[in-house]
């Protein structure tokens, strides 16, 4: 969301170390100076088998 100063960027590598492996790495970044973000909360949707929420506060 550009407009609010967060952008959020997802790599996916085209290597894994296994194939039942996916490497990724979400950067989310604030340029807005004048709003501090104190409550994040990223939710992912993955198979029922793996259940990932990260939480940060």
């Amino acid at each position: 969301i550009h407009q609010t100063g967060v952008h959020c960027v997802l790599h996916i590598a085209r290597d894994s170390p296994r194939p039942d492996v996916i490497v990724s790495v979400l950067t989310i970044t604030n340029t807005n100076t004048s709003d501090a973000i104190n409550n994040f909360h990223f939710q992912a949707a993955v198979p029922k088998v793996k259940i990932f929420i990260l939480s940060i506060d």
